[in-house]
């Protein structure tokens, strides 16, 4: 066992306070919900909108920290208060704008052969019981456009800022999609006020 799956035991054992679910949020099937290849986290790694699902779990499994969120989900649930944000797309499933890492993670979780492909190995294994809960998650459905406000704030000023390279990949997508104007794109302390 290494060092963080002892941690997340010693966590999941404590008694951790039953969260009610937010009854706003819909559910949808793990299996209709979608990465975003248009991720700003992405494109900076050279992911274009052609990318494969596959290619998408890989990349960010390799490169954005999914084995600490995976840990998290297996060790204590999937947080119902904390939905995907999702835009629907064609034949009745869903982009994730933003949760990819949470998504990727429940993937991974939920599907062995999935795992063995990425080689995420590591990650502990997930009872039936546990499985059938992620089966469908938590989701907010909303469009890129009206989202952008709050994913600016987010990852731009707020609580999970993006390096600078992701704050600059928002911006176009930004500006061509929803025409917000955005006043001072830069240094990493510099404020970005968003407008639509």
């Amino acid at each position: 066992m290494n060092r963080a799956e002892g941690i997340m035991k010693k966590t999941a054992a404590s008694t951790i306070p039953e969260i009610p679910a937010n009854s706003v949020y819909d559910r949808i099937a793990l299996d209709k919900l979608l990465l975003d290849a248009k991720n700003p986290r992405l494109a900076e790694l050279g992911i274009t909108e052609q990318a494969t699902q596959f290619d998408l779990v890989k990349t960010l499994w390799e490169e954005m920290a999914v084995e600490e969120v995976a840990m998290s989900i297996a060790f204590s649930g999937y947080f119902d208060h904390e939905p995907l944000f999702v835009e629907p797309a064609i034949n009745g499933s869903y982009v994730v704008i933003e949760g990819n890492r949470r998504l990727a993670a429940v993937k991974l979780l939920v599907d062995g052969t999935l795992r063995k492909k990425v080689k995420a190995t590591k990650l502990p294994p997930v009872n039936a019981t546990d499985t059938a809960k992620l089966g469908t998650l938590p989701v907010k459905v909303t469009t890129r456009k009206d989202s952008w406000r709050y994913l600016g704030f987010k990852h731009v000023n707020g609580p999970a800022v993006w390096a600078l390279t992701r704050r600059r990949n928002i911006s176009p997508t930004c500006i061509t999609t929803t025409a917000c104007r955005l006043r001072k794109l830069p240094s990493k302390s510099a404020t970005i006020i968003l407008r639509s």
